[in-house]
């Protein structure tokens, strides 16, 4: 329970997110991601039937990355404070998105400092975002054991 109630650093967050891949269910819009009290803009144009990797901090491969930087919140509460905020992709703008799976990773490859987040609904099942299909937010859930 010491590792987990310690502060420490992301230096890195990698979210890999898969487009369905039926006609007109990728989007324009600009995607989001919340993690530990802020979001980070993703970039816009994910395609359909793509799977895309983002990367923010460490290795970014996101438009104005300065901007969307998880560098900046550290050092952050201990690990289990993330827990208690809400982690969700959001997309904005006035299409739709039909998203197929979420994983996001905090700080890939790192002992005792690697958490994950996904959404995933199953083989062949996937959520419309937007205005015009239901929400435009999809929360994230975390296996991270906290006990």
């Amino acid at each position: 329970m010491a590792e987990i109630m310690e502060r420490f650093d992301i230096n890195r967050i990698e979210v890999k997110l898969k487009t369905a891949a039926a006609q007109n269910s990728g989007t324009n819009g600009p995607v989001f991601l919340a993690v530990a009290g802020r979001e980070f803009r993703l970039g816009t144009n994910f395609a359909a039937g793509s799977t895309r990797t983002v990367i923010l901090g460490e290795g970014a491969n996101v438009p104005l990355p300065q901007f969307n930087d998880p560098r900046d919140l550290n050092p952050i509460r201990p690990r289990i404070g993330l827990f208690q905020i809400p982690a969700w992709i959001r997309l904005e703008g006035v299409d739709d998105w039909q998203l197929e799976s979420v994983d996001v990773t905090i700080n890939p490859g790192v002992p005792l400092k690697e958490i994950k987040y996904e959404w995933l609904l199953g083989p062949g099942k996937t959520i419309w975002l937007g205005p015009d299909t239901g929400g435009r937010y999809v929360f994230l859930k975390t296996d991270f054991p906290l006990d």
